[in-house]
């Protein structure tokens, strides 16, 4: 069954002014929304604008890999950008690339912290055969910056930046996200035992401002590009890419049955069933999990977005109960082009409404801060490789 060539959902403006759209029940209907140019346009994949952080006076930062080495800033609530290129100086490190990887590095995470400190972790590769991570830090809200090679206990890994997370937690640590492989002869998993195939997702602990990282901790089997968030209640929530690519012992002979346990709707998407020889993923969606311990040990994971939809980004509003998960979906359905969507859970992340808000077309990494009115910014393309924008809105009062 082939996708419909138009969509039903339209993110034009109507009379109202700019907006976004919800999918409930098969029915679209249309949210008020603000929408203000960053200054910089989606190019291919090119559009990670995953992190958005806020400094003590209020104003909003967002940088994320591919961006040309640009911070963007507003003072004004996100309703005007200013781009700021910013240098590392990366050239003076000896870093292996392969051709995906941008010219200095893969901007891994970006953090502000209380004293207004800024981090970002830097990585050669956002590939294999990488083992390699870097830290830099700027005291002046980035205007300049230093640069320190990080000591991990991961020597026996590939680490990858795969757009993972850096946040200073109640009691001051810092705990930073990364994407770990076991190396192997080629790219090609085959060369690996089976219980070595995939992402492994850790996150790593420091103490000291980020100096040092003694603590490691296993945070999810194939799976990576995780966002953390921590709870007024000390827990901390996590939206991990759950992704795997080869098949396993006691894998179902056809692998649509995965596929459809883990949220494949081909009736939804309007797309034919891949097949594994077209290289299809037994399973690639969002997951969110959770920590009783500061992200030593994590329990509760679940599937929350549906087949193709990853990675994801969490923000918990003002209300301290409504909890916003943002992603990009990957596939042009029924509804809406390939872009930026949503969903809501008001309880915190117990539980998940089914409808889903569609934000933006055009393939990016999405992220989001809470605003005091109640709604929250995401930072995402508004057309398909079209203008990356500041989505200001709010979700549905729970009931309606």
């Amino acid at each position: 069954m082939a996708a419909p060539s138009e969509p039903l959902v339209d993110l034009g403006t109507d009379a109202g002014g700019d907006r976004i759209a919800v999918v409930r029940d098969g029915e679209v209907s249309y949210l008020p929304a603000t929408r203000a140019d960053l200054g910089v346009r989606h190019e291919g994949s090119a559009g990670a604008c995953r992190y958005t952080r806020r400094a003590s006076d209020g104003a909003l930062y967002v940088t994320g890999p591919m961006l040309g080495r640009t911070m963007f800033r507003s003072g004004d609530g996100a309703r005007s950008w200013t781009g700021t290129p910013y240098e590392l100086g990366m050239e003076r490190f000896t870093l292996e690339r392969m051709s995906k990887d941008t010219e200095m590095g893969w901007v891994g995470a970006f953090a502000i912290l209380r004293d207004d400190t800024f981090l970002m972790s830097v990585i050669p590769s956002n590939h294999r055969k990488n083992d390699e991570a870097y830290l830099a830090r700027s005291t002046d809200f980035g205007a300049t910056w230093s640069v320190e090679r990080m000591e991990l206990p991961l020597s026996d890994r590939a680490l990858a930046a795969g757009n993972g997370d850096l946040i200073e937690l109640a009691d001051g640590a810092l705990l930073l996200t990364l994407d770990t492989w076991y190396y192997g002869e080629s790219e090609d998993e085959e060369d690996l035992p089976v219980e070595q195939r995939g992402g492994f997702g850790y996150v790593l602990r420091s103490t000291d401002g980020g100096r040092t990282w003694p603590e490691k901790h296993c945070l999810s089997i194939q799976g990576g590009e995780v966002h953390l968030l921590e709870l007024p209640s000390g827990t901390l929530l996590s939206a991990i890419r759950k992704q795997r690519n080869a098949r396993l012992p006691g894998d179902p002979a056809d692998i649509e049955v995965t596929m459809r346990a883990n949220g494949y709707e081909p009736e939804y998407t309007g797309h034919a069933a891949p097949t594994e020889a077209q290289g299809a993923a037994f399973f690639k969606h969002v997951a969110v999990a959770e920590s009783p311990d500061g992200g030593r040990t994590w329990v509760n994971e679940h599937r929350v977005s549906g087949y193709e939809q990853c990675s994801g980004d969490l923000t918990l509003l003002a209300d301290g109960t409504t909890l916003v998960l943002t992603y990009d979906s990957r596939y042009h359905g029924r509804f809406a082009r390939a872009g930026v969507r949503a969903r809501v859970s008001y309880d915190v992340g117990a539980t998940w409404e089914p409808v889903e808000y569609v934000l933006g077309e055009g393939e990016n990494y999405p992220g989001g801060i809470a605003v005091d009115d109640g709604g929250l910014i995401t930072i995402c393309p508004h057309w398909n490789q079209g203008p990356i924008q500041a989505v200001h809105w709010q979700p549905l009062p729970q009931g309606d």
